[in-house]
C-alpha cells in the first residue's frame, strides 16, 4: 500500500518526538522558557475569551499544559500531540488536581488537518509546533475556523530567521541547508485577513553549546533534529561543516533562535 508523502513524513515527525519525550522534558530549555511566555499571553487575555473548551496542540511532554491547569481551572481542556508517547508521557507527569480530571481529554490529533468540531473551541494553544506542518498558512487558518467568534488562538513558533550561525557555515562550505523550513512572519501575517492581531512580539533568544557537534545532538535530543523531506549530509560533509563551525568559533558555540510569539482573535464576522 503507497502511504500519501505527506503522511509518512508526520509519521516520521511523530516517532522522532515521541522516542525523545523523557529527554525532552529534561533538555527542551528553550521550549520551556518560551512556554511560559505564551502562558503570560493566555492569562493577560482569558478574561476576553468567549465560553467554551480550550484546544491544546502539540502538547509535548506538558510545559504549557501544566500552566492551562492552573489559569484555566473551570475550563474543559482538550490536550492533544501528534504523537502518541508525547501524550502519554504528558499525562503521566502532569500534576492535576481531583477537581479537574474530568474536565481533561487526552487524544492524538494532526492539528494541521483538525476536523471541524462539534462546539467550536474559545481558544487554541500552540507551542512551537506550526513550524511541523506542511503548509504552515493552511493550517493556521484551519484552526481559526475551528474558533468561536472572538476565540482567540496562541501560538509560538521559531522563525525563517533562526540558525544564522548554522546557515552561514553552509554558505561558506557550499553545503546544504539541511534544516527544516521555517515560517516567514510577515508573509503567514499578510495572509491572514480573518484574524485579528491581538499581540505579536519577537523573542531573540540564543542556546549555548560546547561545540557544534553537540548542537546537533541536542535537537536529536528533544527529537527536533528531523526533516523528512531533506536527506541529512553525507558523513564526511557532516565532519567537514563541524569542523569548520568548530574552527571559526572561539569558546562555547551560540545558536540563535528568533521566536514569534503571537495572539490571533477569529473576527466577529
Amino acid at each position: 500500500m503507497n502511504i500519501p508523502i505527506e503522511e509518512r513524513h508526520k509519521q516520521q515527525i511523530a516517532d522522532s518526538f515521541g522516542q525523545a519525550a523523557t529527554s525532552y522534558q529534561a533538555q527542551a530549555n528553550l521550549q520551556q522558557n518560551c512556554a511560559q511566555y505564551l502562558l503570560n499571553l493566555i492569562t493577560t487575555y482569558q478574561a476576553k475569551l468567549p465560553e467554551g473548551k480550550i484546544l491544546e496542540i502539540g502538547c509535548g511532554t506538558g510545559f504549557i499544559t501544566q500552566g492551562l491547569l492552573q489559569c484555566c481551572p473551570q475550563r474543559s481542556l482538550e490536550i492533544t500531540d501528534l504523537s502518541l508517547g508525547m501524550i502519554e508521557f504528558c499525562q503521566s507527569n502532569l500534576s492535576i488536581p481531583d477537581s479537574q480530571k474530568s474536565l481533561i481529554l487526552f487524544q492524538q490529533l494532526d492539528a494541521e488537518h483538525l476536523p471541524s468540531p462539534t462546539q467550536p473551541y474559545a481558544a487554541i494553544v500552540g507551542g512551537f509546533v506550526i513550524q511541523w506542518f506542511a503548509n504552515p498558512l493552511q493550517g493556521v487558518q484551519r484552526l481559526l475556523k475551528c474558533l468561536y467568534p472572538n476565540g482567540m488562538l496562541f501560538i509560538s513558533f521559531p522563525t525563517c530567521h533562526s540558525f544564522p550561525e548554522w546557515r552561514q557555515v553552509c554558505n561558506q562550505l557550499n553545503l546544504p541547508f539541511t534544516a527544516r523550513p521555517l515560517p516567514d512572519p510577515e508573509i503567514l501575517l499578510s495572509a491572514l485577513p480573518q484574524a485579528q492581531l491581538c499581540y505579536a512580539n519577537v523573542l531573540d533568544l540564543s542556546t549555548t553549546h560546547a561545540n557544534a557537534a553537540d548542537f546537533f545532538r541536542s535537537l536529536k535530543a528533544i527529537g527536533a533534529g528531523v526533516n523528512p523531506a531533506q536527506p541529512p549530509l553525507p558523513p564526511k560533509q557532516m565532519k567537514t561543516l563541524l569542523r569548520h563551525w568548530d574552527a571559526q568559533t572561539v569558546g562555547p558555540v551560540q545558536v540563535h533562535h528568533q521566536i514569534a510569539c503571537w495572539a490571533l482573535q477569529r473576527k466577529s464576522s
